[in-house]
């Protein structure tokens, strides 16, 4: 479903499958590719997973109108802070069990199932990973896993409590 941001009624984005980002300035009349993310390097190694590779999660920074993040299924969390001409993984953290041991926490390819962040407070954010949840307190520099006790670590519903920044839903 496309998402628009607070401060641009008219403006609105969509992802897709394969992972790539599109957006509106008229409401959803006309579309154009996001070009800087189409355009990542890492563009190329991104593979498909069990569900596709699909870019499903659009997070537009509230406070910042160049700032938004992207979660890819299994491409992990993209940002960018200058409008969408760069984008960069913030993945660190998260553990891709999948892989060997070395190799655990890749830059990117992270199986991301659902990214949110609170409206009030942007730089708090949670994440559900095919294997664990995570929380980061710096806008996805770096995600700690707080799986931990929870009855599961896997899922794709998430939510924050608008009214707590230290509530999630999964």
């Amino acid at each position: 479903m496309p998402q628009a941001t607070r401060d641009e009624q008219d403006t609105l984005y969509c992802g897709v499958e394969p992972a790539a980002l599109f957006k509106s300035t008229d409401a959803g009349e006309t579309w154009s590719l996001e070009r800087g993310l189409f355009d990542h390097p890492h563009r190329t190694q991104w593979m498909p997973g069990g569900g596709g590779l699909c870019l499903h999660t659009i997070l537009p920074d509230p406070s910042n109108r160049d700032r938004m993040w992207i979660a890819i299924s299994t491409g992990g969390v993209y940002r960018t802070d200058d409008g969408g001409k760069n984008w960069q993984p913030r993945n660190q953290g998260i553990c891709a069990r999948f892989m060997p041991p070395d190799q655990q926490y890749p830059e990117w390819g992270q199986c991301v199932h659902k990214v949110v962040s609170h409206p009030a407070n942007p730089d708090r954010m949670f994440l559900q990973h095919h294997w664990g949840v995570y929380r980061s307190d710096n806008a996805g520099d770096t995600w700690n896993d707080i799986g931990k006790g929870l009855p599961s670590d896997f899922g794709f519903a998430l939510e924050m409590d608008p009214h707590d920044a230290n509530t999630v839903y999964l």
